[in-house]
């Protein structure tokens, strides 16, 4: 169960954060104006479009998460991932973590999942592939990746890895949707990198329907070193009630950790497409999942007539890692039968 110390402190994560929501963003807004000229551009013929060609490969895609579910003060951001990497307690992991499942959710609200498996990596880590899915209106079918050179967040500027391009011209991945340079399945993920991995290089792939997780993980595979993490995130369900989510939640877990593709695929998890695909990864890799925390949000916000469920889940592999820094217990939040 959570502890009272961790309510006091997402308590004041969460002041930080209602406080920080009455400023307006000027990393949104310089998004907002970028794509507008990008528009400006495009209208202008064949000039335009190699206007907009070279644009999308050289721009900064600012985050939109800044003003809504984060602040764009840098000082105030830091704290809250401080605070949140500090209060976080889940099951120590055996082994090293090349892959984690990760909510998206928002920081009050899941912060805390995430932070619990953020705070066991080991370095150095060089390289994040991000799987997310795309929660823009309108269907997309395939996976894209942003068409830019860098993300940057209040806490400083992310490289794309040379990977990420190479990757987007494999078969079934698809031209970015106009307009669509980042996803809060991704942004939400990029301040913990900052304060727990430092400096890397970044490989986001957001993911659309009709997208074969065996395919992609086959596309990923080559990639991979000793020294890459990749994320899966998600959240799981949302709208059941405090008991319910919580059952329901056990079967998607279950599903994860003993490699039940078939489950998964008609699971909740926003992001199932994108968990399959780590799964499938960690399964020719033969990393072990680990179930390191589990909450829901009746948890932090007490609301718990309709709750959203959030779990972190590590792939580890390799033998057990000496001297970091670990959570002391196993979370005892997900019941089981």
């Amino acid at each position: 169960m959570i502890h009272r110390w961790q309510v006091i402190i997402l308590s004041l994560a969460g002041f930080l954060l209602l406080r920080a929501a009455n400023f307006t963003s000027p990393l949104a807004l310089n998004n907002r104006q970028a794509a507008a000229k990008e528009s400006r551009a495009a209208a202008g013929g064949a000039v335009g479009k190699a206007a907009v060609a070279q644009s999308t490969t050289t721009s900064k895609a600012s985050p939109e998460a800044s003003s809504r579910f984060y602040p764009p003060d840098p000082l105030t951001l830091r704290l809250i991932i401080q605070r949140l990497l500090s209060a976080a307690s889940g099951a120590k992991v055996r082994g090293r973590i090349f892959g984690l499942i990760c909510p998206h959710h928002g920081y009050l609200s899941s912060g805390i999942v995430a932070a619990a498996g953020y705070k066991q990596l080991t370095l150095p880590i060089k390289r994040v592939f991000i799987l997310g899915p795309v929660h823009q209106k309108g269907k997309v079918s395939g996976a894209f990746i942003p068409a830019i050179k860098s993300y940057r967040t209040p806490l400083g500027e992310i490289p794309l890895s040379s990977i990420a391009a190479k990757l987007s011209q494999q078969p079934g991945f698809v031209a970015p949707p106009k307009g669509e340079a980042t996803d809060r399945s991704i942004e939400m993920q990029l301040p913990f990198l900052q304060q727990t991995v430092k400096s890397f290089e970044l490989v986001p792939i957001l993911v659309g329907q009709k997208v074969e997780p065996t395919t992609l993980a086959r596309q990923i595979l080559p990639y991979l070193t000793e020294e890459c993490l990749i994320i899966a995130s998600s959240d799981l369900s949302e709208g059941y009630p405090f008991d319910q989510a919580s059952s329901v939640d056990q079967k998607t877990i279950k599903a994860i950790t003993s490699f039940d593709f078939k489950t998964l695929s008609s699971s909740e998890a926003c992001g199932r497409a994108s968990i399959a695909t780590l799964m499938e990864i960690a399964r020719q890799k033969q990393w072990s999942p680990q179930l390191i925390e589990y909450q829901n949000s009746g948890y932090t916000t007490r609301a718990r007539k309709q709750v959203a469920g959030f779990a972190c889940l590590a792939f580890c592999g390799g033998e057990k890692v000496g001297g970091e820094k670990l959570a002391p217990q196993a979370s005892k939040n997900l019941k089981t039968k």
